[in-house]
């Protein structure tokens, strides 16, 4: 398949996908909410670096509550700055994704993603639910919807990395979350979860593997 093809379908896709939960494999939750069981104490050190992160439980899952730092494989800091890691973590090319997270955890896939948005109450307010009280701004004249973190999940807005020919550009630090999902579409693509600062959903699409995104890791059953 065409490269420049394939960059040109996944860029259209982000700007026209609707917003009504029809891009989300025809899954939507519109649940009432479940009660996090989130302890401020809670934590887990990965002992591949020993970087300690805060963990959530959401329902039945268990989440790290921050983004993955470590650094494996084609992994990089947004700007290639260090303190952006600290903040943000690291961005991960998918293939990297699939295998960065520590043993005992996993990528999510689609499922896990979609059992998170049904028990914070749907993905129509996941974008709300999940995010990081402070540190969204707008791209735009538009006002950032603001984030409630009810369940300690607190998503920031860690940006990406893409690459368009041979230059290489970092976007969207402060506006916009991406995640990537174990789940694979077709050749270069890859399915991601993101949270957007103008929006209260949380919205499935297409990504090109090689892009660089955050990613969450699940506690494995």
């Amino acid at each position: 398949m065409n490269t420049w093809y394939l960059r040109f379908a996944v860029v259209i896709l982000f700007v026209l996908w609707p917003c009504d939960g029809a891009g989300n494999g025809g899954r939507t939750y519109e649940s009432g909410k479940m009660r996090s069981s989130q302890t401020a104490a809670a934590s887990f050190t990965d002992p591949r670096d020993n970087k300690t992160y805060r963990i959530v439980q959401i329902g039945n899952q268990i989440w790290m509550a921050e983004n993955l730092n470590c650094q494996t494989g084609n992994s990089w800091c947004y700007d290639d700055n260090e303190a952006n890691c600290t903040k943000y973590g690291r961005l991960y090319d998918w293939h990297t994704a699939v295998n960065a997270c520590p043993p005992g955890w996993k990528l999510p896939d689609d499922d896990d993603w979609y059992d998170l948005a049904h028990m914070v109450g749907g993905d129509s307010v996941a974008g709300i639910e999940l995010k990081s009280k402070n540190g969204w701004v707008s791209r735009s004249v538009s006002v950032p919807v603001v984030g409630t973190d009810d369940f300690g999940f607190s998503a920031l807005p860690g940006g990406w990395r893409t690459i368009d020919g041979s230059n290489t550009y970092y976007t969207y630090l402060g506006n916009h979350g991406f995640w990537w999902s174990a789940r694979e579409n077709i050749d270069d693509i890859a399915y991601s979860l993101r949270v957007l600062y103008y929006s209260k959903r949380m919205h499935r699409l297409p990504d090109l593997k090689n892009r660089g995104l955050s990613v969450r890791c699940l506690k494995r059953d």
